[in-house]
């Protein structure tokens, strides 16, 4: 297992929590720090993580999620790999589901990529409304997966909880370590054209305690905007940005109408900033919460669309939060 980690000791030691009753206890634990402002040494090494057999890695500089997991996968002499998120605690089952699906009975005509879902838990503390929205939106995807509504693609692979062949993995070089977002589906890309399959079991369940700042969740849609574009200049044939662009074009009236009105950037950026304060306002009503996954979906398309069209014009470069 290889979990990428930066300044987030709490939620490691949460994560490390949940390995300790793991119904497969044959697997071992690579964390890599992306150069935490603390060491990480003391989380890990505290006596009740003991029966773990768990190895640090530092990065010196700060790298980004994709080398900290190339990184893990370069010191690993395992035959598959799970790649967990530093905030996803894995059911007790998680380890054996994935295993299982990657490694079956009898053996596999080509390599299975395995993807678990991201589940709301029911301990999470205190959500922040753009929280509770990507968990929304993570369980939409899930149940439409598990119904069967759509095939399961490498357009649904997502880098905090899944398993593969390390074999596949090195074979296609690993992460491309320029994307600091979208690596998942630049990744999954390749593995699909290596000729993997990817699978979906729903019971392989990652419990996410997302804490995702406001700041941080808006510079999310601009941040896959930036490299959604990145990877169709790199990857044309692969059709990943005209068939997101497509699917945004389908989405509900509302959303379709701000496009169309909002091509005012000053205005785009006001209805970003009502959109959430709106959210806000109705996360205090149980009754609205339509009303404020409707709102936060307003302002993740806004933002998403408008730095599209700056990074197809090469008007700014992406900036971190």
């Amino acid at each position: 297992m290889v979990i990428a980690t930066r300044n987030r000791p709490q939620g490691l030691a949460r994560v490390l929590d949940g390995l300790l009753d793991q119904t497969f206890a044959d697997f071992g634990v690579i964390v890599v720090d992306d150069c935490s402002d603390e060491p990480l040494e003391p989380i890990v090494r505290d006596e009740r993580f003991a029966s773990l057999d768990v190895q640090v890695i530092t990065l010196a500089t700060q790298s980004g999620p994709a080398a900290g997991r190339n990184t893990g996968v370069a010191a690993s002499d395992a035959e598959f790999v799970v790649f967990l998120d530093d905030d996803v605690v894995p059911d007790r089952h998680l380890i054996e589901i994935h295993l299982a699906a990657v490694d079956p009975a009898g053996g596999a005509a080509r390599p299975i990529v395995s993807c678990g879902p991201f589940v709301q838990p029911a301990d999470w503390e205190d959500p922040t409304p753009w929280n509770l929205w990507e968990a929304h939106q993570a369980k939409k995807e899930a149940d439409a997966m598990s119904l069967g509504l759509y095939d399961v693609s490498w357009r649904q692979f997502h880098t905090g909880n899944n398993c593969m062949p390390i074999a596949a993995f090195r074979a296609i070089g690993g992460f491309d370590e320029r994307f600091k977002r979208s690596e998942d589906d630049e990744l999954a890309m390749r593995l699909h054209q290596h000729g993997c399959e990817f699978v979906f079991e729903p019971n392989a369940i990652g419990w996410h305690y997302s804490r995702r700042t406001l700041d941080a969740w808006l510079y999310t849609p601009r941040a896959y905007a930036y490299f959604d574009h990145m990877m169709d200049q790199l990857h044309p044939e692969s059709g990943h940005l005209a068939t997101k662009t497509a699917e945004l074009a389908r989405r509900r009236l509302p959303l379709r109408l701000a496009r169309v009105v909002l091509v005012n950037r000053r205005l785009t950026r006001w209805a970003i900033g009502a959109a959430v304060a709106a959210s806000r306002l109705a996360h205090r009503h149980r009754r609205l919460q339509p009303v404020m996954m409707g709102a936060l979906s307003v302002a993740y398309d806004l933002s998403y669309l408008r730095s599209l069209d700056d990074a197809r014009h090469g008007r700014s470069e992406l900036m971190t939060p």
